[in-house]
């Protein structure tokens, strides 16, 4: 025995399960079910692409001002040394920059203005990243 689906009448029309006015229906449920996702995956783009700016902006910093980028991969106490001793001169010379009442050392003016140079720049590009996003929520 065989079944098929026989028709159904509804307010004079038929209607059989295929058919295509049912369709929004199912968009509707469909699209219920998608807004979530679509709604996570937008925040999750949004935060990846958040973070690729600080990516961005870092390795600009990097490349800008190398030294302070690479100064706090040094340990901040070794236990003794010439490294010790190095970093300590150069607390000591820090602590009282620059009223040290003689002459700076080059490489303690050169770290200074490393920092000077690397504080600039993130604020530059702190500046821009600003005025884009403005830009980009006012026109939209």
């Amino acid at each position: 025995m065989t079944t098929t689906s026989r028709p159904t009448r509804t307010h004079g029309r038929s209607r059989t399960p295929g058919d295509p006015r049912r369709a929004p229906a199912a968009l509707l449920a469909l699209a219920a079910l998608l807004v979530p996702a679509l709604a996570s995956a937008g925040a999750a783009v949004t935060a990846l692409a958040l973070l690729a700016l600080a990516a961005v902006m870092a390795s600009v910093q990097g490349a800008i001002a190398p030294f302070s980028s690479l100064l706090p991969m040094l340990p901040l106490h070794p236990s003794h040394g010439e490294l010790a001793d190095v970093l300590e001169q150069i607390r000591q010379r820090l602590a009282h920059y620059p009223d040290t009442g003689e002459r700076t050392p080059p490489a303690l003016q050169a770290m200074v203005g490393d920092f000077a140079r690397y504080h600039a720049v993130t604020a530059v590009a702190a500046s821009l990243v600003t005025v884009v996003l403005a830009a980009m929520s006012a026109a939209s």
